[in-house]
């Protein structure tokens, strides 16, 4: 299946963050290795450089697990929100409470999106049913009422 197809056989607003992850992830990995404003010595020495390469290498991991169905993968979004806030705490140590209610607000949105919003849902088991059937070789339809 083509990246293409991929893309129109998953939720829009899903499909929106794929996009968005492949490129904000491929821009990290680029600007962590090929700083432009800064050093390199100086980006790397205050730990940044470091945070910006994983920051991108799980935004790129994010990004094709959705694409392949990989159910686990949804646990890796609220993770995003958390190593965000370890950074931002140590950037940003005097601002504490709004970086805590921030991380509340997005994992609670995250949540729900991937684990309850039903379109998201049949996304993801869509997969676990298309290789149930190949197993069994039954019909799709067949699968999903064991389910």
């Amino acid at each position: 299946m083509s990246f293409i197809a991929k893309l129109k056989s998953m939720p829009s607003t899903l499909a929106g963050l794929t996009c968005l992850f492949l490129i904000c992830g491929a821009l990290c990995i680029m600007g962590a290795l090929f700083p432009n404003r800064i050093t390199r010595a100086e980006l790397w020495s205050s730990w940044d450089g470091l945070i910006i390469l994983i920051t991108g290498i799980v935004m790129m991991m994010f990004s094709l697990s959705v694409l392949r169905r990989i159910r686990w993968i949804r646990y890796l979004w609220p993770t995003i929100f958390a190593v965000m806030l370890v950074h931002s705490l140590i950037v940003f140590p005097e601002e504490v409470i709004e970086q805590i209610l921030a991380l509340i607000v997005w994992f609670m949105i995250s949540s729900w999106y991937f684990f309850r919003k039903k379109t998201v849902v049949h996304y993801f088991n869509q997969a676990v049913i298309n290789k149930t059937s190949k197993a069994e070789g039954s019909s799709p339809q067949r699968s999903l009422s064991r389910l």
